[in-house]
């Protein structure tokens, strides 16, 4: 029986149309199995404190200040942006980690609802796994956690960051 071809995803540098690096992908069984292992973890995070999910995301903002030359210039070599943009994505998606973790609490606080009848409220519970940073932000930091890969083989594929396993 022949062994699933694992994908191998290749970055183009868009200012001179050279490969850049190359980025080993999954097979069909192996992305299954990291899926159901996020989905695994999140039943255990979805228990975890707000002000330790706040912490990890402060950690994670913090990850990101301390790469952002590295992060910047991978955005230089692979999406085409100037360095200066780089490090000016990078810090808008760290002060995202910032102000979510600064504001998780309030945000996620249950609200009394006044419906005319007995007491009711709004509640919000972690429903699933999200990502941190604007459409298009290549830094963010939750993007990568679980390896799995959202484009074909061949396509260029966007860079991302690795903070969540360093802020883990």
């Amino acid at each position: 029986m022949d062994m699933p071809q694992k994908p191998t995803f290749q970055a183009v540098d868009p200012a001179t149309a050279k490969p850049g690096r190359s980025y080993p992908g999954h097979t069909a069984d192996e992305a299954l199995q990291i899926a159901r292992g996020a989905r695994g973890a999140f039943d255990g995070w979805r228990r975890t404190p707000i002000a330790e999910r706040a912490a990890l995301m402060r950690k994670a903002g913090a990850v990101l200040r301390a790469r952002r030359d590295e992060f910047a210039a991978l955005m230089t070599d692979e999406m085409g942006k100037t360095f200066t943009e780089g490090l000016a994505e990078v810090e808008k998606c760290a002060g995202n980690c910032d102000f979510f973790a600064e504001h998780a609490v309030a945000f996620l606080a249950e609200r009394p609802v006044d419906m005319g009848g007995p007491k009711a409220k709004v509640a919000f519970r972690p429903i699933g796994t999200t990502q941190v940073g604007p459409r298009g932000c290549s830094a963010r930091p939750f993007r990568r956690s679980s390896r799995l890969r959202s484009v074909r083989p061949g396509r260029t594929r966007r860079p991302v960051c690795e903070a969540s396993r360093a802020a883990a």
